[in-house]
């Protein structure tokens, strides 16, 4: 058994561009980066950070659209494959809750349920006023959730096929509950011309209602706003910083 995401880094990428639009998920950041800034803003001229930003895939179209982008991810083999994408990014190594960069931005996006890694909720509010520390006055943070409580559906059995020339990918994840912790038990097999290789990760994600989403946002001194459907269909927290 790998530890999370040391298996999947190499594969990451075939799964997840089949499964999702990373170029319609970065322009409703785009999108809303203006809109909730409450006047027009030329995002030419603004920084970004992408925190848990992976191999980089919304990271590859914020670059086109923003003055200054960096990025920032706890995974190095995940980062190795951002950095190959990415050269001219800055790309950081560290933990969410806890990182100092030593500047602020803009935009603060953390997205795809990454937030969800912190696994009790005094490590999830540290990461929202670590990362409310870097945002300049006046600027925005957004959260894409992880699922609440009462969405989670523990002992399901979820199944993906990803099909390219090149590698085909089984992937199944079986869940569990454990004292309020989704657990997924994550089983690749991953099959290229030179053969067959399999491997086991687990994922732990916490479980917080939108009620603790706004309460970690709020004591870290943001507005927050809500999007119902998000970029995929789990929503998306806005924290906007005093000026």
């Amino acid at each position: 058994m790998t530890r999370p995401y040391e298996g999947i880094a190499k594969v990451y990428d075939a799964i997840y561009q089949a499964r999702k639009n990373y170029l319609e998920e970065a322009a409703k950041i785009r999108q809303l980066t203006g809109s909730t800034s409450g006047e027009l803003v030329d995002i030419n001229d603004m920084s970004l950070l992408d925190v848990a930003c992976g191999t980089g895939l919304h990271l590859q179209h914020f670059v086109s659209w923003f003055g200054h982008v960096e990025g920032l991810d706890l995974n190095e083999e995940m980062l190795g494959i951002a950095r190959t994408r990415l050269p001219d990014v800055p790309l950081h190594r560290s933990d969410m809750k806890n990182f100092e960069l030593g500047r602020q931005f803009d935009v603060i996006t953390c997205l795809f349920s990454a937030i969800g890694h912190m696994k009790c909720y005094t490590d999830m509010c540290q990461a929202v006023i670590t990362m409310t520390n870097h945002l300049r006055p006046s600027g925005v943070l957004f959260i894409e959730p992880w699922l609440e409580p009462d969405e989670f559906r523990p002992g399901t059995v979820h199944s993906y096929l990803a099909d390219t020339p090149e590698v085909k990918i089984a992937h199944i994840n079986v869940s569990r509950l454990l004292d309020g912790i989704s657990i997924h038990e994550l089983h690749y097999l991953i099959g290229r011309s030179t053969g067959v290789t399999s491997f086991v990760e687990v994922h732990e994600l916490g479980l917080y209602t939108n009620d603790q989403y706004r309460l970690a946002l709020k004591r870290s001194g943001l507005s927050v706003g809500y999007v119902e459907v998000g970029l995929a269909g789990r929503g998306l927290f806005t924290g906007i910083k005093p000026a």
